[in-house]
């Protein structure tokens, strides 16, 4: 199964201020991940469109149903500035009564704790 997404989900917030971000108390681990990968916090977009490439190449691996809707995991290789294509999973949430996914968040596959 593929999801239904589109730019609409990705906000430039979670991208600079989030995954991007070395200072924020949870994603700062995150960030050092995506920068050395090649990303940037002043170039966001970059990341988002990867994220957002890697969520229509890639099949669903998981659904989780909750009250409120349902939370998608995608696994899959991310391309990347430096032509690694880090293995990543990225999260989306899809509300009850929407067909159209929110991006959520995304991490390296396995999550290294260390990097933060």
């Amino acid at each position: 199964m593929y999801l239904n997404v589109t730019s609409a989900g990705l906000s430039e917030e979670k991208f600079r201020l989030y995954l991007l971000n070395r200072s924020h108390p949870v994603g700062r681990g995150k960030a050092v991940f995506f920068e050395a990968v090649g990303f940037s916090a002043d170039q966001w977009s970059v990341l988002a469109s990867a994220i957002l490439e890697h969520a229509k190449k890639n099949q669903v691996s998981e659904s989780i149903p909750n009250e409120h809707g349902i939370k998608y995991i995608i696994d899959g290789k991310l391309s990347s500035p430096d032509q690694r294509n880090p293995l990543v999973r990225s999260i989306w949430f899809v509300e009850n009564g929407s067909e159209l996914a929110r991006f959520v968040t995304a991490y390296p596959l396995p999550y290294l704790k260390e990097l933060k």
